[in-house]
């Protein structure tokens, strides 16, 4: 439910017509099954994951109430968050397949090795002190190496950067 809030607020909000925060049991778990995919008993599940008021509607908001992060984070940063877990698989894919050597760290020389290959197909110029310099970067703590968390910081880096960056542009 997590990976998904953004997308199951807004299929909470487009069912609210009268902008309450509450939907029928039957709205909710609509939009639950349609939004997740998942097949389960929704009616049944929602006095155990939302707040249902004495005429029986649910408090939609409140089936997120006892998900937590871990700590609490700014919009955007929860945006970040959410878009990381739903695509952390992929993401998981892809460092894998850059460890080469199936590790679990991404060495210098492996990293040096991907760029030659999205260079190679994709045809962007940049140097090979260039790329060092990015590995160096992603590898927070030092070791010669990037780890799984190490490589996920680093879109947060740049999405914290380019959020940054629109924030500037809009100003002007």
């Amino acid at each position: 439910m997590i990976s998904r809030k953004s997308d199951l607020i807004n299929a909470f909000q487009l069912q609210d017509c009268n902008k309450s925060g509450k939907l029928s049991v039957s709205q909710w778990a609509s939009s639950m099954e349609n939004v997740l995919g998942l097949n389960l008993p929704w009616r049944f599940l929602s006095s155990h994951l939302g707040t249902i008021d004495k005429d029986g509607n649910i408090d939609y908001m409140s089936c997120f109430d006892d998900m937590h992060i871990q700590k609490p984070v700014q919009e955007v940063q929860s945006a970040l968050i959410e878009t990381l877990y739903r695509y952390r698989p992929d993401l998981q894919i892809i460092f894998n397949v850059i460890d080469s050597d199936h590790s679990g760290l991404i060495s210098m020389e492996e990293f040096q090795s991907m760029w030659n290959l999205f260079n190679s197909h994709y045809n962007i110029c940049i140097d090979n002190s260039q790329v060092d310099e990015l590995a160096r970067r992603m590898d927070l703590n030092k070791d010669g190496s990037i780890d799984f968390n190490e490589f996920l910081k680093a879109f947060y880096v740049v999405h914290k950067l380019d959020h940054l960056n629109k924030s500037d542009t809009k100003n002007m």
